[in-house]
């Protein structure tokens, strides 16, 4: 009996289920070995070929629309992330009227794939936030110089916000190129935090060309940085991963630009299933989505499901028991290194070291983040669920009632309109810490996913 890959829902169109079933097997062929019947012998085929597992009506008044349910063997999906989404919804996304909507990852497949570095307990950790939601501010918008991104930065930091990202647009634009932004906003982060003793994360956008990314991720720790921001539509699912499970010890914020995944949608992969399952075993520590009552208009169901997705127990890995990625006891950036700057010493080697001046319970280098919050063995680790897109400061209690504590609310355009731009930070953050001595989310994170697919745990 061939060993288990993956298991794909697929929702179709079709107009009967005998139309339904005879697409799932072409879709379950197409998706693997791509020929002809008979082309390289029965045995072979039957081997490899996906197996049709199920077919039913779609629930939830979705007439004319059938799931079904294809298992891939691991001769098929193999363990590589590129080759499991291939086979998940490579030539299949050429058709149309089909739609991925639920996803189970073989512990054989999950053993490959990193997950989040720090997860939900490591950035906690980082930014001194132990029990409370958390707050991200953007820096925006293009076209603004450096210096004035640091302003905006320093501010949100002085404030207490607890991660300060580039906008997804930042990138090598002339306004504030790359190498040059990194630097100067880090170091007004680094200046505010020292100031006030906070401990805010500046996380820079390393989207850009492939063969950029590696010296935008050393200009990241060269400066001192603890995390990133990426948009995995863009660079690419696999350099998530990537960066997830290479040295640098750097937290990773999943942004969905090109993500094409609107809810509604008749092709293409749910949104929970990409950005709740796809993103996290990817290795983002932070996944961004648009919020319920955004501009975007996703709907609260959506957004739960994605929720849940990024919380709950995923994942037996077995393949290498106590494996810690990256280099545990190393510590980020060169600490005391002088930066090419005329014997300016930067003394705060890292972000991280802001966090000294926190509470002793919240206190961590790098290396102390890695061992403590060190992944269990067998387990891909849980993620941030970061709700964003036209949020509004007024509705920030509403949100962190919503969605409880292991939530970063992300507002960026409504903060940056506030004629007191450091006092509405200020607000924006007094209200998550009010958010965290209230406690838990609503109970309408319930177990259905939001296309009407059971979004539990994995059988495994």
């Amino acid at each position: 009996m061939a060993s288990r890959g993956i298991t794909v829902t697929y929702r179709l169109g079709c107009d009967s289920e005998a139309e339904a079933t005879d697409l799932a097997r072409a879709i379950a062929r197409e998706q693997t070995v791509e020929v002809p019947p008979g082309v390289g012998g029965d045995a072979l085929q039957a081997r490899v070929i996906g197996k049709v597992l199920g077919v039913a009506p779609a629930p939830r008044q979705n007439a004319g629309r059938f799931h079904v349910r294809i298992g891939y063997p691991l001769e098929a999906t193999g363990t590589e992330l590129t080759q499991i989404l291939n086979v998940v919804y490579g030539n299949v996304s050429l058709m149309g009227g089909v739609r991925v909507v639920d996803l189970d990852l073989s512990p054989a497949v999950l053993d490959a794939l990193p997950g989040p570095r720090f997860g939900v307990g490591g950035i906690r950790t980082l930014v001194g936030a132990a029990t409370r939601p958390m707050v991200c501010a953007a820096i925006k918008p293009l076209g603004l110089s450096p210096a004035e991104l640091a302003g905006l930065a320093a501010a949100f930091a002085r404030a207490g916000v607890d991660f300060v990202k580039d906008d997804h647009g930042l990138a090598e634009q002339p306004a504030a190129p790359f190498a040059e932004r990194v630097e100067v906003v880090a170091d007004a982060v680094a200046e505010a935090n020292a100031a006030t003793g906070g401990h805010a994360q500046y996380l820079p956008n390393v989207t850009g060309a492939l063969d950029t990314l590696e010296e935008r991720l050393e200009g990241a720790v060269a400066a001192g940085l603890a995390g990133l921001l990426i948009s995995p539509g863009l660079a690419g699912m696999d350099a998530v991963r990537w960066i997830a499970e290479g040295p640098r010890e750097l937290a990773v914020m999943a942004h969905p630009a090109f993500a094409q995944t609107a809810p509604g949608r008749g092709e293409g992969i749910a949104p929970e299933v990409l950005l709740g399952t796809l993103h996290r075993v990817a290795g983002a520590d932070m996944v961004i989505y648009p919020n319920v009552g955004g501009r975007f208009g996703w709907t609260e169901d959506v957004c739960l499901a994605i929720n849940r997705r990024l919380r709950q127990p995923l994942g037996r890995i077995c393949g290498r028991p106590g494996r810690t990625r990256g280099r545990p006891g190393r510590t980020r950036g060169r600490p005391g290194r002088t930066r090419g700057r005329s014997s300016r010493t930067r003394g705060r080697s890292s972000q991280l070291a802001a966090v000294q001046a926190a509470p002793a319970a919240v206190q961590a280098a790098p290396a102390a983040v890695q061992a403590t919050f060190r992944r269990p063995p067998g387990h891909i680790r849980r993620a941030l669920p970061t709700p964003a897109g036209g949020m509004k400061v007024a509705d920030a209690a509403d949100c962190f009632a919503r969605y409880g504590p292991d939530t970063v609310l992300l507002i960026g355009g409504s903060l940056l309109m506030q004629k007191d731009l450091e006092g509405a930070a200020r607000r924006l953050v007094e209200a998550a810490a009010e958010a965290g001595e209230v406690g838990g989310p609503r109970s309408a994170e319930g177990a259905e996913g939001a296309e009407g697919v059971d979004s539990g745990e994995p059988s495994q």
